[in-house]
């Protein structure tokens, strides 16, 4: 019975003939332009948008709540708290309700997925500029339900969507870890684009324009429809044979059930297989230290350091500058070194002959994409092991932090585990066959991280608050252990079911000879 239940999602590391047809089915309706490429400046733009407003919005907050925004007394900043983690909470809570919608948005259409998340999210500037124009701090923190509707995971998310809609395992893998480092480069240019304006509500004009830009973009140059897979023998493994049935959409929804039925829906599929609930309880651990640490680092550094805004402002650059050096380097660099210094060993052990490159690639091309995800995963598996190692010994060092200078130091060692969601999802992508297998585990990691950030101030922010100091470094640090534990149980069920699968072919192979 092995055989069944690999029908839809069993690995592509092993070419298999009796899913010859279906392959070729899956190609003839994976995106036939470069629409996947073509989208990949919105998410610098976007990032920029949204680091218009990062840093000014906390001077504009302190000018609703306290009588003197530049000495907030202590009853005021108790408030000030009190709603921003109140607001937050409602926030993310609203960003978990949201995915399992706009995964069904996303599938019928690239344009309008990613249009409503522009949309959506200019309306918590809006709603920031006019509580600032009322002077009414109810307004202003009403915006952050939009920022939760249309969070900076679900933007991943959307974009997401359309990069694995490619049969091409490597370019999906690509485009996801080339999207987060611009993402990541925007961001960081959050303390420069502050220090641009002179008052605070300028940087709301510049991120309306930029949402604008983006939305004019959106519809000039993205396609508007997506791909609609049609096929009988996925869309029918994946419902019938794997037990996945999808709930409702929110429009029939006539109880508080069938809501929570549509919003956990992306969840379903980590009943298929082991590896998907591991992975995806890996990315939901990560989460719940990544959404706080670095809020728990800027409070660390302002009580024990003396920290100005302008220093954790370069912190926080030097943090997001890395990661996207980082993330490029192993994305592009780092691959075609490797590349080119296999080719030098290979034409010096072994000069080629009587081979004619003109007339291509005569492989079979179920062996080459089986053999692009077997290159993917391996490269996303060790890096996504390797930067979760890094980032739990580098909240270690944290604890250790005597002088202010070691902060910024580790700090950029610590930068280098924000790449870790590229490579689970690039994993997760080369895992899975069909585009609509690898855009539902896209989503059921996106419902993860949206549930690891919920819990963060719940687990993260509780423990700073009860012990204040450095324990909160050691939590974090096991926390993210576990992950690491995780991913490496996903990748440890994936091997043993390649082996298994190989097994029944083999046998399956012999009974027939």
């Amino acid at each position: 019975m092995a055989q069944r239940g690999h029908t839809s999602e069993a690995s592509p590391l092993l070419p298999q003939s009796s899913r010859s047809q279906q392959h070729h089915d899956v190609a003839a309706v994976e995106v036939p332009d470069n629409t996947d490429i073509v989208i990949l400046p919105l998410a610098f733009t976007s990032a920029l948008a949204m680091a218009a407003t990062a840093a000014t919005s906390i001077y504009a907050y302190a000018t609703l709540l306290c009588k003197d925004s530049m000495n907030c007394s202590d009853s005021e900043r108790n408030i000030y708290s009190g709603a921003v983690a109140l607001a937050t909470t409602i926030a993310n809570i609203c960003g978990l309700f949201a995915v399992g919608p706009l995964q069904r948005i996303s599938e019928r259409s690239r344009r309008v997925g990613l249009g409503l998340w522009i949309v959506v999210r200019s309306t918590s500037v809006i709603a920031l500029a006019l509580g600032v124009y009322f002077h009414s701090a109810f307004i202003a923190l009403s915006g952050r339900i939009s920022q939760g509707l249309a969070s900076d995971n679900i933007l991943h998310f959307t974009l997401n969507s359309v990069y694995v809609q490619t049969s091409d395992k490597r370019r999906a893998s690509l485009l996801i870890g080339t999207s987060l480092s611009l993402y990541m480069l925007g961001i960081s240019l959050s303390p420069f684009i502050a220090g641009l304006f002179t008052r605070f509500e300028t940087s709301f004009i510049m991120a309306l324009m930029l949402f604008g830009v983006s939305l004019v973009y959106l519809l000039l140059f993205v396609e508007p429809i997506s791909p609609k897979p049609s096929i009988v023998s996925e869309q029918g493994s994946l419902t019938q044979q794997e037990g996945i049935v999808y709930g409702p959409t929110l429009r029939s929804a006539k109880s508080l059930r069938r809501v929570f039925t549509t919003v956990f829906s992306p969840l379903h599929i980590l009943q298929s297989r082991p590896l998907l609930l591991f992975a995806g309880l890996s990315m939901l651990m990560y989460n719940t230290v990544q959404s706080y640490i670095f809020s728990a680092i800027l409070v660390y550094t302002s009580v024990e350091f003396h920290f100005s805004a302008r220093n954790n402002g370069l912190l926080i650059s030097l943090v997001h500058a890395v990661s996207a050096v980082y993330l490029l380097s192993t994305v592009y660099i780092a691959p075609n070194l490797l590349w080119l210094i296999s080719r030098i060993i290979h034409r010096r052990m072994k000069p080629p002959q009587n081979v004619n490159i003109s007339q291509g690639n005569t492989e079979n091309p179920e062996s080459t994409t089986s053999s692009q995800a077997y290159s993917v995963r391996i490269r996303s598996s060790l890096l996504g092991l390797a930067s979760l190692a890094i980032q739990c010994f580098a909240l270690l060092l944290l604890a250790a932090v005597r002088e202010p200078w070691q902060i910024y130091l580790v700090s950029g060692l610590l930068a280098l585990g924000l790449a870790t969601p590229s490579f689970i999802k690039s994993y997760v992508v080369a895992q899975l066959s069909g585009s609509t297998a690898a855009a539902r585990g896209v989503a059921a990691l996106a419902v993860c991280e949206m549930l690891g950030s919920l819990l963060s101030p719940i687990v993260l922010g509780s423990m700073q608050t009860r012990w204040p100091g450095i324990q909160v470094f050691y939590t974090a640090a096991a926390i993210v252990g576990a992950a690491g534990s995780c991913f490496a149980v996903a990748i440890g069920l994936a091997w043993w079911e390649d082996t298994r699968y190989k097994g029944d072919i083999d046998e399956h192979s012999s009974r027939s000879d």
